[in-house]
């Protein structure tokens, strides 16, 4: 897969040279609650697919930045529970206890400019701006994780937890010390590969608990009430029409619209397959609209360009 890439895609520099985006596999999931068995179902399986040698760091509230994961910063909370499994946690799953935000982060310590991509986990729950919560489930890992890999992890997950939506693929991550500078990078990247996610969770997070996101390679359904009977049998009867394929699990299903993670570059008249365009059809009702814009001088300049990217597989031409 990362011999398929534009050589650019694993290094896109700002004119000082710095690397302030690049293309990594991702997986994320939208959760409204989240227990402390589930936390730690989502740890340990995260444990299982990540490369030993590439466990490296983590970070929670009550630390002021990464502490080893072989010598471990460890909380009170942690101290009272030393020997436990991935004790230095423990912290996170008194506040998820205690019904309280909360961030837990695993990363293996590599930067956006190592060009063998990174490995990392981010699990966060926030106040959502009605009552209640919404927090997220997400998975980085480098381009050159086999499909298979990328595939078995999310079935697994929706097999694990309960969850709204998710998705997965190929997607732009950046530089957050330099968003707006690698937004104007990803700007005309995003407009030519059709099949790569643009994640900006500051503007989607507060939309994801009734909206999906348009087509990625992967996407899940949970089994929340929010979502109609009509739309569950629309993306169930997908593959009647198109190279699709519907997994069901024990929380929700997942829909996979094509055997890999696709660029559909326009440059090369690559358009999306009948699988995307017929998904994006299905979820038209409920697909991301009005989230305002993406960061950066160049959407900010013009200000349909992220109302375009959201509806980009509906624009499309027919394949």
């Amino acid at each position: 897969m990362a011999s398929d890439f534009p050589a650019d895609f694993q290094a896109m520099r700002l004119g000082d040279g710095t690397v302030a985006a690049k293309v990594l596999r991702e997986m994320i999931f939208y959760t409204s609650s989240l227990t402390v068995e589930d936390y730690d179902a989502l740890l340990a399986l995260y444990l299982r697919y990540c490369p030993p040698d590439r466990n490296r760091l983590f970070m929670i509230p009550e630390l002021s930045w990464w502490s080893s994961v072989a010598d471990p910063m460890l909380t009170m909370s942690a101290r009272a529970v030393r020997g436990k499994p991935l004790a230095e946690f423990e912290a996170v799953r008194h506040r998820i206890e205690k019904h309280r935000w909360f961030f837990s982060k695993l990363w293996d310590g590599l930067r956006i400019d190592a060009p063998e991509g990174s490995w990392s986990l981010d699990i966060q729950r926030r106040r959502a701006p009605e009552d209640g919560w919404m927090g997220y489930v997400r998975f980085l890992m480098p381009i050159d994780v086999p499909d298979d890999t990328h595939l078995a992890l999310a079935r697994e997950v929706i097999d694990t937890i309960p969850f709204i939506s998710g998705h997965g693929g190929l997607c732009f991550t950046y530089l957050p010390d330099w968003k707006a500078s690698a937004f104007d990078l990803i700007y005309a990247k995003a407009a030519r590969f059709l099949g790569v996610d643009i994640e900006d969770l500051a503007v989607t997070l507060p939309h994801m608990r009734a909206e999906l996101k348009p087509p990625c390679w992967l996407n899940a359904l949970g089994r929340d009430p929010v979502w109609s009977t009509k739309l569950w049998r629309q993306l169930c009867a997908l593959p009647e029409t198109s190279d699709a394929r519907v997994y069901h699990e024990r929380f929700g299903l997942l829909v996979q619209l094509s055997d890999g993670p696709r660029l559909f570059d326009v440059n090369r008249r690559e358009e999306p397959t009948t699988a995307y365009r017929q998904y994006d059809a299905a979820i038209s009702g409920v697909r991301l609209r009005d989230i305002g814009t993406f960061s950066g001088p160049r959407f900010y300049a013009n200000p349909d360009s992220t109302g375009e990217w959201l509806s980009r597989f509906s624009t499309v031409g027919s394949a």
